[in-house]
């Protein structure tokens, strides 16, 4: 995982400098465990066909119109609390990078003061 991740840093890939570092570091972690998923679906299939349906197809992109997960850590998101109750706060890239509204209302939760 820290070869992909060099790598998309050394050729300044824009989506990937679009995120905050742990969220792509998430997204890394995400696909490895997709396809260290898949492989090893590939390997059972071979040992025992009779248990699938069909061979396990490899990982894809999440359809035009589909979403895929995007994990934001307690490091790059803040709970904020105001008058109407709480919100989730994102810095300002991830703003500008398009994947995220601007606030995020959790409602009047019963979250403790830290």
């Amino acid at each position: 995982m820290q070869h992909l991740d060099g790598f998309f840093k050394l050729r300044d890939q824009i989506d990937y400098r679009a995120l905050p570092a742990q969220a792509n570091q998430n997204v890394l972690h995400m696909l490895y465990r997709d396809w260290k998923s898949f492989f090893a679906a590939l390997a059972d299939y071979k040992a025992h066909p009779d248990k699938y349906e069909a061979i396990p197809h490899i990982p894809r992109y999440a359809d035009k119109d589909g979403y895929k997960p995007l994990i934001f850590t307690n490091q790059i998101c803040k709970l904020r609390k105001d008058k109407h109750g709480w919100y989730v706060k994102f810095p300002k890239a991830v703003l500008q990078a398009g994947c995220v509204r601007d606030r995020y209302d959790l409602g009047k939760m019963d979250l403790h003061e830290q």
